[in-house]
């Protein structure tokens, strides 16, 4: 036997071969002895552990077995041999072949394998976990960014785009940052601008005002709705409201300020305008009492300086002296006027007007009674300018503007200048009046050189009883009624003044397109009558006068100061007058009520009511109620006259 590389006998008593694993080649040899014939000898063999059965070899006598790479295990040869005679040998057995298991078939190297495997296999899926938990971290790292890059936008966009102003500033006062709003309001062209020049103090308008919000946000920590007055670039006031927050660091120390500043300048100029409306109001519902009154004494005085004019002689001094006691109560009832115009509760007959015309008129008389050192100048370039206006008010006004100029010039010559022209008032122009629409104004601009105004004087020139003249120089109403009537013809007035330098006024009244009619002065007689007219009021001095004017005009008439007793006269004879005239405001029944009542008794009688004041009366309110004809006190004797004279004269 040959084995690695050394030959063995299969009779050696030596102890088993080992073989390296699958890197042998065994190789039996053997050979058969025959006296007779070799060529007939047979043989069997048999590798115990790899052969199952015995092979029988039909070789020649000699032979040579090979087996390439056994596995690993422990193998014998085993050989017989038959001779000639076919006589079968002993068995003859090799020597114990051992081919050691190899290390990487052992079961300690399938361990480690499994384990050098397992711990590959778990390196590999470790890595791809981290790889995978990296890729997935990354990915939500990369949201994450996203999305707080999303967040910063909208807040940087919110920043950017408010309409508030918001700003981050040091304890200091150094603005720190301020978004584009906040430039605008404060009037500068940039924020670097504002970052390099501006800190917090000098835009307060008052800087004592710093200190105390400092106290208020540093005591509390914020502040809200702190109103607070800025100042502008251009040194102009800014009213702001003002809610900020602390910022502290991580030891509690104040860093900055930061918060956000509302523009309210408009809203407060609103909040003032409210209150002066408020104010007015207030004023006029007081005017509108008084006047009540006060035109009934008007209409005594009236009454009774008529009757006693009548009287005497004309052309004596009796007589002309009762004629300026008329005068004077027709002055002092246009004084009630205008008062009521200011209030807004008189009952103006307002037609169509030249505008022109009027001023033309107004600049005449004002050329005689103003000072020759005042110069008067007139550009009046719009000639077709008709608004709708009661043309005495209107005149009112040229009367007030003048005497107020010319108190503002009377220390030294001066210019008065009167223009008029049309201009068009849009949608974003109106804004800056009150209370009047977009459209076509005419423009009245009275311009005088004086001593001017202050703005605190300017913000209460047109309130009643403000003047800044002397003590007996002036009454405080001509600025306030101008104002009243400026307001009910639907326009408004700005005004413009410099200390020294003069004062302008700008009027705006809507034009309208109609032509206004010329103004007829109608001269005739006094009508009178016969029939019997009863005459209601409350006031029994008022009575006695009404009475005795109505009867120098040719009429019955009969005179109750109570109302419930004339209901119950007119009920016990309703025959018995053709007419009656009763005050709209009396205790126990109005005008109204008493007027209803004897319609009822009989519809067919006319009724005219008066009064001194009525704040939510007007002729055409009272036709559905059945009331002919409205006048209003103090009145004189040829208006009530022609009144009474066409009432009765319809119902004819």
């Amino acid at each position: 036997m040959t084995a690695g590389g050394r030959k063995i006998s299969l009779n050696h008593p030596d102890p088993p071969v080992q073989l390296k694993y699958k890197t042998n080649t065994v190789v039996f040899h053997f050979r058969g002895l025959s006296f007779m014939d070799e060529k007939a000898i047979r043989f069997k063999h048999k590798l115990e552990g790899f052969d199952k059965e015995w092979l029988d070899e039909h070789q020649p006598f000699e032979q040579m077995i090979r087996y390439f790479s056994l596995p690993s295990g422990r193998y014998r040869f085993h050989l017989k041999a038959r001779n000639a005679l076919g006589v079968w040998s002993d068995e003859v057995v090799s020597p114990e072949i051992i081919i050691p298991v190899p290390f990487y078939r052992s079961w300690w190297f399938f361990l480690l394998a499994v384990l050098l495997v397992g711990s590959i296999f778990h390196g590999i899926f470790r890595f791809f976990s981290q790889k995978r938990h990296a890729l997935l971290l990354e990915k939500q790292v990369e949201e994450r960014t996203h999305q707080l890059q999303a967040v910063e936008k909208r807040y940087q966009d919110l920043f950017e785009e408010s309409k508030d102003v918001v700003f981050i500033t040091t304890p200091e006062g150094k603005f720190i940052d301020i978004n584009p709003a906040g430039v605008e309001v404060l009037g500068y062209q940039s924020k670097e601008e504002i970052l390099r020049w501006s800190s917090v103090p000098d835009v307060y308008y008052h800087p004592e005002d710093r200190a105390v919000f400092r106290e208020e946000i540093e005591k509390q920590g914020y502040v809200k709705d702190y109103e607070i007055i800025f100042k502008r670039k251009d040194g102009e006031p800014l009213v702001g409201l003002v809610t900020a927050t602390l910022v502290r660091d991580a030891e509690g120390n104040i860093t900055a300020y930061r918060g956000i500043t509302r523009d309210i300048t408009k809203q407060k100029k609103l909040e003032q305008q409210l209150i002066q409306a408020q104010k007015m109001e207030a004023i006029g519902t007081l005017a509108g009492g008084i006047a009540h009154d006060f035109n009934n004494i008007l209409s005594v005085i009236i009454g009774h300086a008529e009757l006693i004019r009548e009287e005497l002689a004309e052309g004596s001094q009796m007589c002309k002296s009762a004629g300026q006691i008329v005068t004077a109560s027709e002055r002092g009832a246009e004084l009630v006027k205008q008062i009521l115009a200011f209030s807004r509760q008189s009952q103006q007959i307002r037609k169509p007007i030249n505008l022109s015309t009027i001023i033309k008129e107004s600049l005449r008389l004002l050329q005689s009674v103003l000072p020759t050192t005042i110069e008067i100048r007139q550009d009046i370039r719009a000639t077709s300018a008709h608004i709708l206006a009661d043309s005495t008010q209107v005149h009112q006004v040229m009367m007030n503007f003048g005497t107020n100029a010319a108190h503002a010039m009377r220390e030294k010559s001066g210019i008065l200048d009167i223009s008029l022209d049309e201009v068009i008032l849009d949608a974003e122009t109106v804004k800056k009046y009150q209370d009047i629409k977009p459209g076509i104004y005419l423009r009245l601009t009275v311009s005088d050189t004086g001593h001017g105004m202050s703005g605190k004087v300017m913000k209460h020139i047109f309130e009643p009883y403000f003047t800044t003249k002397e003590i007996g120089e002036g009454t405080g109403m001509g600025m306030a009624v101008t104002h009243g009537i400026v307001k009910s013809c639907g326009g408004d007035i700005s005004v413009t003044s410099e200390l020294g330098k003069g004062t302008t006024f700008h009027v705006f009244f809507p034009k309208i397109e109609e032509k206004a009619e010329p103004e007829r002065e109608l001269k005739e007689k006094i009508p009178g009558g016969s029939e019997r007219i009863l005459l209601v009021d409350d006031e029994t001095s008022l009575i006695d006068a009404g009475t005795q004017v109505l009867k120098r005009l040719g009429y019955d008439a009969v005179g109750i100061s109570d109302a419930v007793t004339a209901l119950e006269t007119v009920r016990k004879d309703p025959d018995r007058f053709h007419l009656v005239i009763s005050d709209l405001t009396m205790p126990q029944i109005t005008g109204i009520q008493l007027a209803e009542e004897i319609k009822k008794i009989k519809p067919e009688i006319p009724i005219i009511l008066c009064s001194g004041f009525s704040a939510s009366l007007t002729p055409e309110q009272i036709k559905p109620l059945g009331i002919d004809d409205f006048i209003t006190k103090p009145f004189i004797k040829r208006e009530l006259a022609q009144v009474i004279r066409r009432v009765l004269d319809r119902k004819q």
